[in-house]
């Protein structure tokens, strides 16, 4: 797995004071431990204008009002940080450092509409592949109360399978 982009995501958070949290393709790379890979890193903030000074002053390239880009590291603020999110804190090895990530349960559901709504099979294989690696962690309850909301509840595995 691609460390690199992560620990650079960890001193981002840092300076932002862990107001940032990883979501999309990354989050899923980081959960299926590289099974998955991405090529940019999708997070949320609920203060763009500090994180766009951070990553001004580390040397990223904005692109457009979305992407920031330097070297090989591709930044997609995706979205503002909602009031409730359920997120965690992650330690990225081998160097340790922290980042903040959006919970397994909420990236399962991003899936699940992707690959119901927008017909993504890999989507749908990267829901699969998290649901049954972290099946005896999952909270089942939030989990399945998300899918009804998101009306993609058809898409979980019977309740008898766990």
């Amino acid at each position: 797995m691609a460390t690199k982009k992560f620990d650079v995501l960890s001193d981002i958070t840092e300076r932002m004071g862990g107001d940032l949290i990883l979501v999309g393709g990354g989050a899923v790379e980081l959960y299926t431990q590289g099974w998955f890979l991405t090529g940019d890193l999708d997070i949320i903030t609920s203060n763009k204008s500090k994180l766009e000074r951070v990553l001004h002053d580390m040397g990223f390239q904005k692109e457009d009002p979305r992407h920031y880009i330097r070297d090989d590291i591709f930044i997609d603020v995706v979205g503002s940080l909602p009031q409730e999110v359920r997120a965690r804190d992650v330690t990225i090895a081998p160097s340790m450092k922290r980042i903040r990530i959006i919970c397994i349960e909420d990236i399962i559901i991003d899936r699940l509409c992707a690959c119901k709504h927008w017909k993504s099979e890999r989507d749908c294989e990267q829901a699969d592949y998290m649901i049954h690696a972290y099946h005896d962690k999952l909270d089942w309850e939030y989990l399945r109360a998300r899918a009804i909301e998101e009306e993609v509840n058809d898409q979980l595995p019977p309740a008898n399978d766990y």
